[in-house]
């Protein structure tokens, strides 16, 4: 056998077993686990999944990206590593998300894999839902009919609407209820 052939034969031998432990070691894709997420439910959290394989450790990296969050948005660490143990075929990435009190429309980060074992979904949004709709309830206020004795009274309370979008403000923006207010002290 010529030296020729035989390197030929040996480049094939290469190219097959590289394919074979790529193929047995598998590629790491991201899956959205769930739709929106309102801001006072988070975590965030993304499903990883191996396919094509699972033999062997696999390490992918991921960077979290703002599309319309702000920096405050996203709370922890915006970048990190996933390792596949042998025979892991899936794991999951929590992303925690501050709930605060600014009015704002719903907002979008990315989150983006990348390494030498990651497969053909290497990205996907997650959108983050405002629930910053109402302001908080105001007091009770109402005066009691009376100076003196038995009665009652009808206390009201307000809140507004503090949502970018207006239509979202579908409950009342008005409370009222009825109250005793025995009043002491009447003269005899």
């Amino acid at each position: 056998m010529s030296s020729s052939t035989l390197l030929s034969v040996f480049a094939l031998f290469l190219i097959c077993c590289v394919h074979q432990t790529e193929a047995q070691s598998g590629r790491v894709c991201v899956i959205r686990s769930r739709g929106n997420t309102n801001e006072d439910q988070g975590p965030v959290v993304f499903k990883l999944r191996r396919k094509q394989g699972t033999q062997g450790n696999v390490t992918v990296s991921y960077t979290l990206v703002d599309e319309t969050t702000q920096p405050p948005d996203i709370m922890g660490e915006r970048s990190g590593t996933v390792t596949f143990v042998d025979g892991q075929t899936m794991a999951t990435i929590s992303v925690k998300i501050n709930d605060d009190d600014e009015q704002e429309d719903s907002e979008q980060f990315r989150i983006i894999l990348s390494g030498d074992s990651i497969g053909a979904e290497t990205s996907t949004s997650a959108i983050i839902a405002d629930d910053d709709v109402y302001s908080p309830w105001g007091p009770w206020v109402g005066d009691c009919s009376v100076t003196c004795g038995p009665a009652n009274k009808t206390e009201t309370r307000n809140r507004t609407c503090i949502s970018v979008r207006v239509e979202r403000c579908v409950q009342t923006l008005n409370d009222s209820r009825i109250v005793d207010c025995n009043l002491t002290g009447c003269p005899s």
